[in-house]
């Protein structure tokens, strides 16, 4: 409970495990008048310290509320506890012919609360959306013990301001997440990943657009570059060719000849811009082969360079424009070979969103200082392209120093609404940029050659 996925390091005073709203409602409301820091904690699978207690305080540890209190076929509709599993979710929902689409990456692991308090962004976030898109209401305890339900239990809803969209992103902030009310859809029994190769970085970039203006509808176009590729590679001898890039397409349709129109449409345009050696994978292990270079990119690295790892965090997922994708990247990979940082670079290309990996001897207190200018640079690059900070992971605590660069004066808004909401504030303290007396984090670096005066 001192740790999640960031090299940061806090104990918590306790670990709570309430198994009811009601007593989560009593541990607020004792908090409150006590004062004491309370943070929300799901899976723990968390990419920012969103979920790692701050001052001294406690873990309200969510995953015993695991319960799927609802499903409703008829009306594409399911209420759930916050700790339950995606995956545990999705093999009740296939029963009905039903899925929730909201894929991400750590679905082992992560629960239904945490991905809402994060506003999470899945993998086919190109067709599906963040997880706002499907969320219709929800049960949240406030800091004084209160309980709240916001939106309702169909399918649309204009009543008034939607509380529920504040609360989805807040990160634990605002309240505690005890009940989510939200809509599923049909499975679609025709699914496949379509994998091409790249000789040329921008070719690969420039085939994305093509792919969406055809009208494919893909769920994602994901980017590996050549570093991502040529590791996975030669760790898991994968068997792929050379090149400097990869893009895998996936698409999921409901007929067999519109299902094979689209593979087609996905083809042509990887060939007019020289894609080679495409692969149409429809098998599942065959789909997890060509997501390898995307997803086990992080594992072949430590594997290949023993005591390296994955780290800068605070520049794990900006979003740029689709147009200024190409600059920016070549921007990042200019910013590394300055600073001497091993990196590969990944995308969900058909939304901008990038995925820099980052990766140093964690006992070298020298590239720890290489890093932080490196992130400050991307950081400026990112924004000067006019993108986001952060497009799934969220906030929490390593992109703090960098918030107030994007949001302007709208920070002090969600300041404003922090303090009515949890004007002693206990919930989750030093997240989201909203304390204004912490700015970083010295000291709490689990790794010994990590100093104070590297920040």
């Amino acid at each position: 409970y001192a740790r999640d996925l960031t090299p940061y390091v806090f104990k918590p005073r306790a670990v709570v495990f309430p198994q009811t709203t009601e007593q989560v409602s009593e541990i607020l409301l004792w908090a409150n008048k006590e004062k004491i820091p309370v943070t929300p904690r799901g899976g723990g699978v968390c990419y920012t310290g969103s979920v790692l207690p701050r001052k001294n305080g406690i873990v309200l540890d969510m995953s015993k509320m695991d319960k799927i209190k609802e499903i409703q076929p008829e009306n594409f509709l399911v209420v759930t506890e916050p700790g339950v599993n995606i995956d545990k979710l999705n093999k009740q929902l296939f029963k009905f012919s039903l899925f929730f689409p909201h894929n991400i990456g750590s679905h082992i692991s992560s629960t239904l609360g945490g991905m809402v308090a994060s506003g999470s962004h899945g993998h086919h976030g190109l067709k599906y959306g963040p997880i706002g898109n499907w969320i219709l209401g929800l049960e949240v305890v406030l800091p004084t013990g209160k309980v709240i339900r916001t939106g309702s239990k169909v399918l649309r809803s204009n009543c008034g301001y939607n509380l529920t969209q504040l609360f989805i992103g807040s990160e634990g902030t605002l309240g505690v997440i005890t009940e989510i009310t939200f809509r599923v859809i049909p499975f679609p029994p025709y699914r496949a990943a379509i994998g091409a190769f790249f000789d040329d970085l921008k070719d690969a970039i420039d085939t994305v657009p093509a792919i969406i203006k055809s009208g494919v509808n893909p769920s994602t176009i994901e980017f590996a570059d050549k570093t991502a590729l040529e590791t996975v590679n030669s760790v898991e001898n994968l068997g792929f060719p050379e090149a400097e890039a990869m893009l895998v397409t996936d698409i999921e349709e409901f007929g067999e000849s519109l299902f094979d129109e689209r593979v087609k449409m996905v083809t042509d345009a990887y060939l007019k811009f020289k894609g080679r050696d495409i692969q149409v994978a429809t098998e599942v292990n065959e789909i997890e082969k060509l997501w390898k270079p995307r997803n086990d990119i992080d594992i072949a690295m430590a594997k290949k360079k023993p005591g390296y790892r994955e780290v800068g965090l605070a520049t794990a997922d900006p979003c740029v424009p689709l147009s200024k994708m190409p600059h920016v990247i070549s921007e990042m990979y200019s910013i590394f070979a300055k600073h001497k940082i091993i990196s590969a670079i990944l995308a969900h290309a058909g939304l901008g969103i990038i995925h820099p990996s980052l990766f140093i001897d964690v006992n070298d207190k020298n590239q720890w200082r290489e890093l932080k200018e490196v992130e400050k640079e991307m950081i400026d690059v990112v924004l000067r392209a006019g993108g986001t900070i952060t497009a799934e992971h969220g906030i929490g605590m390593v992109k703090i120093p960098f918030v107030e660069l994007e949001l302007g004066e709208s920070l002090n808004v969600m300041r404003q609404i922090k303090t009515l909401f949890d004007p002693n504030g206990i919930m989750n303290p030093g997240k989201l940029a909203l304390d204004t007396r912490i700015r970083d984090v010295p000291g709490h670096i689990a790794f010994p050659s990590y100093y104070k005066d590297v920040i």
